[in-house]
């Protein structure tokens, strides 16, 4: 059996913009680009570099923006942006939370077109229960009507 790949496909050059095109003798050859070649050899060398001076990610700690926003396949609904600075400069969620989403959200569904659907991720601010549902931990006078 034989399983050398046909070359037939090949009359004419690939379209790849990272590869050149070279013929050789009668063999076709992709060759990378020398510029490519550079660019990964800076890329690497620049890592590399990063992490022996031990550079590291952002703590997190400071001010924080709160940014939100609603979008489509035509783009970002109009009038629906929301940016403010968190006060907090620990855990965001205490200035973000389902008060001002609701608030938010409220004025975001006034803009939205009949049959729209709606996607958001489990974000506790995006749900919240009214009544809580009783469990084991919960008191007797809590229960109770």
């Amino acid at each position: 059996m034989d399983t050398t790949p046909s070359t037939s496909g090949l009359s004419s050059p690939p379209k790849i913009d990272r590869f050149g095109y070279l013929k050789r003798s009668c063999k076709s050859v992709l060759i990378e680009r020398d510029d490519i070649v550079r660019w990964r050899r800076q890329y690497l060398t620049s890592i590399k570099r990063y992490m022996s001076e031990g550079l590291k990610s952002p703590s997190g700690k400071g001010k924080h923006l709160i940014i939100l926003h609603a979008g489509c396949e035509q783009g970002f609904v109009k009038e629906t942006l929301l940016v403010f600075e968190s006060k907090k400069t620990g855990d965001y969620h205490e200035d973000m939370n389902g008060t001002v989403f609701e608030q938010w959200f409220s004025e975001f569904l006034k803009k939205l077109p009949d049959c729209a659907v709606i996607v958001m991720n489990n974000a506790s601010y995006h749900s919240r229960q009214i009544e809580k549902v009783p469990t084991t931990c919960s008191l007797k006078k809590d229960v109770q009507y």
